[in-house]
């Protein structure tokens, strides 16, 4: 073990140095070219790829909800970049000379970037450490029961709202464009308490599916049902939540039912290559009203390069960073946290308290770049564009503490001494999280208080009670 402790210190130190490459090679030029971006790019892809090795190296496992996090920042952040590196650009969804950016913005918006992924998986690596729990204690606590009852009760409760919520969404998407979704006025009363309950129902889809790891039938019930819930979703439009739940069931899979191979990565690997291109197809035609399968075999036939035009189009998040720093610092002052902060007064209902609650006025940040750059549609915003909003350059201590506790939330590495409820925990959270890299704090701070911890402690409660109780029953007798 002190040699790992030995080769995390190691890689923290040599990371530490890589973070000056951008830094400098950003300093260094003067007058930005494209192939200072595609140069940027390289850099960017030997940093994710030192960080997939020094992973691999300390945790002994590559694919982890930890890794598809990263890879989905790093895809969201950065991804035009990386298509720089094979000299791609798509016409239709390249930053360059959109809205008015220019290469030097990118180029700059680049080492930014890099700066504060390099610094979320050095806080990463620092969350691994020694292990130190009880392995004979831990298998002597079965959480199953818990874990199905909750599960049982969350599925009864949320099914209905949340096919109700699905169905209606597919509805308005297929007859008047997916646009119209966000043309729906906010929901009140009846309509939003559906939405709320509705969310509910994947943290019991996963409860369900590691309770009944062991039933056959059940799991494959359930494996019918996720996949048509998935394209559901994609017929409707949306994709992030279609692509997260099958990351999700992957990753369950992979650590409780049984560990992937070798061939069943290289499989998923080209099935993800195809599903890029479906995600193209989707993005095409989800706009059109009244469409049909034609609508999506046209654009098949039509359809070039359509894996890189995703990755592209993710890539795009980027605007979302180089449009904050046109306005911060200079029309508007650093947050210095306040977006953060203010995302845990999300916890506190709005009873006539405020005429805009805190949360929505300082943390929901894809509303106010919105209102900024005055585009029509919603921007989204981004985890690394909310660092610098709140700290410039010093967001990277930001990025460190998340990369640790992210890091930390997302630890599968207890499910070796059966500790299930730990891992229900992490794949909720991981659930809830990885819409963060696409999106502002707040659904962190809801993701953890209003599911992952609640039902943990059911968990946990219910499964000392139902052992004390037990035990109760035998002295009795």
């Amino acid at each position: 073990m002190a040699s790992v402790i030995n080769l995390k210190r190691n890689y923290i130190m040599i990371f530490t140095l890589i973070i000056a490459l951008p830094v400098l090679y950003s300093n260094s030029v003067n007058i930005v070219s494209f192939v200072d971006l595609r140069i940027m790019g390289g850099i960017g892809v030997f940093i994710l790829s030192f960080c997939f090795k020094s992973w691999n190296d300390l945790k002994q496992k590559l694919f982890s909800p930890y890794i598809v996090f990263l890879v989905t920042l790093s895809i969201f952040s950065f991804g035009q970049s990386f298509l720089y590196t094979i000299n791609y650009i798509s016409e239709e969804r390249d930053l360059i000379g959109y809205a008015g950016i220019t290469i030097n913005d990118i180029f700059y918006a680049q080492s930014y970037t890099l700066v504060m992924i390099t610094c979320f998986h050095i806080g990463a690596l620092m969350s691994i450490k020694k292990s130190n729990y009880n392995t004979k204690k831990s298998l002597n606590v079965d959480y199953s029961l818990a874990i199905k009852k909750i599960g049982i009760i969350l599925f009864i409760i949320s099914i209905i709202p949340f096919l109700y919520s699905l169905i209606n969404d597919m509805i308005v998407s297929l007859t008047r464009g997916y646009g119209a979704l966000y043309e729906i006025e906010e929901r009140v009363g009846l309509d939003n308490i559906f939405l709320i309950v509705a969310n509910y129902f994947i943290p019991s889809y996963i409860c369900l599916y590691v309770g009944f790891r062991k039933n056959v039938k059940v799991l494959r019930m359930l494996n019918i049902f996720a996949v048509v819930i998935i394209i559901v979703i994609f017929i409707t439009g949306g994709r992030t939540n279609g692509v997260i739940l099958i990351a999700t069931a992957i990753l369950i899979y992979n650590f409780i039912i049984k560990p992937l191979t070798k061939k069943q990565y290289v499989i998923i690997l080209v099935l993800g290559i195809f599903l890029l291109s479906i995600l193209s197809v989707i993005s095409n035609t989800r706009s059109n009203s009244g469409r049909g399968i034609d609508s999506y075999t046209n654009n098949i036939e039509k359809g070039q390069n359509s894996a890189l035009n995703t990755i592209c189009e993710m890539g795009g998040s980027m605007f979302c960073l180089i449009k904050t720093k046109d306005y911060v610092p200079n029309t508007e002052d650093y947050r210095y946290g306040k977006s953060y902060l203010f995302s845990f007064t999300t916890l506190i209902p709005n009873i006539n308290f405020w005429k805009i609650h805190p949360a929505v006025k300082e943390s929901d940040l894809n509303a106010w770049l919105t209102k900024k750059v005055d585009m029509g549609y919603g921007t989204g915003f981004s985890m690394v564009a909310e660092s610098y909003i709140n700290f410039g350059w010093f967001g990277s201590i930001v990025m460190l503490l998340m990369g640790y506790v992210f890091a930390s939330f997302m630890n599968v590495s207890k499910i070796r001494n059966n500790d299930y409820a730990k891992f229900v925990f992490c794949m909720i959270i991981f659930w809830f999280t990885i819409s963060t890299v696409r999106n502002s704090f707040i659904s962190v701070v809801r993701g953890v208080c209003f599911f992952a911890w609640p039902i943990y402690a059911y968990i946990i409660y219910y499964t000392k009670h139902h052992k004390t109780y037990g035990l109760n029953i035998r002295n009795r007798r």
